[in-house]
């Protein structure tokens, strides 16, 4: 195998571990002004659910190339990407990042795989779930569609 050839395959590894690690290292991030009815102080269980599930969130120290792919992929956001490097400590998984990351644990054969998707199971409801922003973001895009 060529250097450059087995350089590639690397990358392409590593790009999916990193994937991985985003999804497997990261917490979820519910919009509480969503829940319907509205919870009462300090619960969190009762209204984090699909409907007010917005992203994942991982804090991350990794090589910026490989983020800036994800993202450009359209797998993650970086909130926090700018002129200085330094400033970024997490990425936003989206729900397509999220599909592509657990795709990618169902093929592997290695231990522990299938109980990190078992216990993120409730992922896949909030994957096909579409929340507001989407369903606002296709108003608006059937009202452009409309129009021309």
């Amino acid at each position: 195998m060529s250097n450059d050839r087995q350089e590639i395959t690397e990358y392409s590894l590593v790009e999916a571990i990193y994937l991985l690690f985003l999804y497997l290292h990261g917490s979820e991030n519910h919009y509480e002004s969503w829940a319907e009815p509205f919870p009462p102080r300090g619960s969190r269980s009762s209204w984090q659910n699909k409907n007010t599930f917005v992203d994942m969130e991982s804090w991350i120290n990794l090589q910026y190339d490989i983020l800036d792919d994800l993202e450009n992929k359209g797998l993650i956001r970086q909130p926090q990407k700018g002129s200085s490097r330094k400033g970024r400590t997490y990425a936003l998984l989206n729900k397509k990042g999220m599909s592509a990351a657990r795709n990618i644990l169902e093929k592997l054969d290695i231990n522990g795989a299938e109980e990190a998707l078992k216990s993120r199971q409730h992922h896949e409801e909030y994957i096909k779930h579409k929340n507001k922003i989407e369903l606002q973001a296709e108003e608006a895009n059937s009202e452009d569609d409309f129009e021309t």
